[in-house]
């Protein structure tokens, strides 16, 4: 089935594979205990300039866009927009963490945000294989 296809496009699909499984699954885990995961970025920020009033929405909206982000990256949904859009949950998860003075959280989003950076660099219409949509 894979013979077909170059190796860079293999690896943009894999690549693209597994960083949907990641969002999809960090969304996912937290559906259930969803109250639980918005008290928990509360407390987390209760010592931080961010006021509770954007806390609590964001952490609403961030479950369900890591579910969003992941299944449209899984299914090759518009992936260069669901590209974009995961770096801006990125930048929010980074700044958030540098707000927090968390460092060691700071180097592991760093980390998906390379991976991001990789994605999106070596995005095109020739790579993204095996996708519900084109450009």
């Amino acid at each position: 089935m894979f013979t077909k296809f170059t190796n860079s496009q293999l690896a943009f699909f894999f690549g693209r594979l597994l960083y949907g499984v990641n969002f999809f699954a960090h969304g996912l885990v937290r559906i259930p205990k969803l109250n639980k995961f918005m008290e928990w970025i509360l407390n987390e920020f209760k010592d931080t300039m961010i006021p509770k009033v954007l806390l609590e929405p964001y952490a609403f909206l961030l479950v369900f866009l890591e579910l969003v982000v992941g299944v449209s990256l899984v299914f090759g949904f518009k992936t260069r927009f669901f590209l974009i859009i995961s770096n801006l949950i990125l930048i929010s998860l980074i700044f958030g963490a540098c707000i927090q003075e968390a460092w060691p959280r700071v180097g592991v989003q760093m980390v998906y945000a390379i991976f991001n950076y990789q994605l999106l660099r070596d995005y095109s219409n020739q790579n993204d294989i095996l996708s519900i949509t084109k450009r």
